[in-house]
């Protein structure tokens, strides 16, 4: 009888085995979330840090180059004349933005707005972050993507009534044709991942010279006053990232990281700004690669389709 006592004492307790392993879990499950929390937040961190350098550092760029408005793409000087490609380095060239944002950072765009400009910034967690350079204070866009502008967005701003990272649906809309004389290296029928592209690559900034543009194909489907969005099928078969710049009539100059080996979308998205009308100036999408990566970037004619 004593060793029946003592036997049961020794024997481990069910209940005591399935707490430890209840307690274990929640461990296990509290510590993945805690870990990919702060990893969520870091990536977010780096994009607010990287959203304050480029508002930084434009504002000193716009103040070297004597520019007193920048609407739509172009820049007005002082002197009257206009500059194009517009960066979000300002004075820099395009390789040095994609040097000094952080890994994480996955897209910026910008807005025009005559006496003052938005910078937008996407973190690695898909979250979108933006400050005018009228405000010392940073804003995060809600999810989903407000159709309106956030009330503390300044009026004379273009707002995209659609997240600038969406896609559309494959076949919508209206197909573009390619202008091949604009842009350089361009080079048509390559094959890559079981398609077809047009490759591109610059040595020069994020120019107006240096774009692929493509025309919708007749200008009067274009309706006054409508927002339009153009997303372009891309790809990089090259070894290293690639940033390109998209825009759809100059409204938001948006750019986005490819990485190597990737294909995927990217858009544009705007309305003629200041005034301006949709007709023979104010009906195309541009694409332009960043600077300096010999392989470029390869894209098809873009999708447009009206927003609202």
């Amino acid at each position: 009888m004593l060793r029946f006592f003592r036997s049961d004492r020794a024997a481990t307790d069910p209940i005591l085995v399935i707490a430890a392993i209840a307690v274990s879990l929640v461990l296990l499950v509290g510590g993945s979330f805690t870990v990919s929390a702060l990893i969520a937040n870091g990536k977010d961190h780096n994009a607010r840090q990287d959203l304050a350098t480029m508002v930084t550092s434009m504002r000193a760029g716009f103040l070297e180059q004597g520019i007193s408005t920048y609407p739509g793409g172009g820049t007005y000087l002082r002197d009257g004349t206009t500059a194009y490609g517009f960066s979000p380095t300002a004075a820099k060239a395009a390789t040095q933005l994609a040097s000094s944002l952080a890994d994480t950072t996955t897209a910026t765009a910008t807005a025009m707005c005559g006496t003052s400009w938005t910078v937008f910034v996407r973190s690695g967690t898909g979250s979108w972050f933006w400050q005018n350079s009228g405000s010392a204070t940073q804003q995060q866009v809600a999810s989903p993507w407000p159709t309106a502008a956030p009330s503390n967005y300044p009026a004379a701003c273009y707002w995209p009534t659609a997240a600038i990272d969406s896609t559309t649906a494959s076949g919508a809309g209206t197909q573009a044709t390619l202008d091949t004389a604009r842009g350089t290296a361009m080079t048509l029928g390559i094959s890559y991942a079981g398609k077809t592209w047009t490759r591109i690559a610059s040595d020069d900034m994020f120019t107006e010279s240096k774009m692929a543009r493509s025309f919708v194909m007749d200008p009067s489907t274009l309706v006054q006053g409508k927002e339009y969005v153009a997303d372009f099928p891309v790809a990089n078969d090259g070894p290293t990232d690639v940033w390109v710049e998209t825009d759809w009539v100059d409204a938001l100059l948006v750019y986005n990281r490819i990485p190597a080996g990737s294909t995927g979308t990217v858009r544009a998205l705007g309305v003629p700004q200041a005034g301006n009308v949709y007709g023979s100036t104010y009906r195309f999408a541009d694409l332009s690669p960043q600077s300096g990566v010999s392989a470029g970037v390869l894209f098809q004619a873009p999708t447009i389709r009206s927003l609202r």
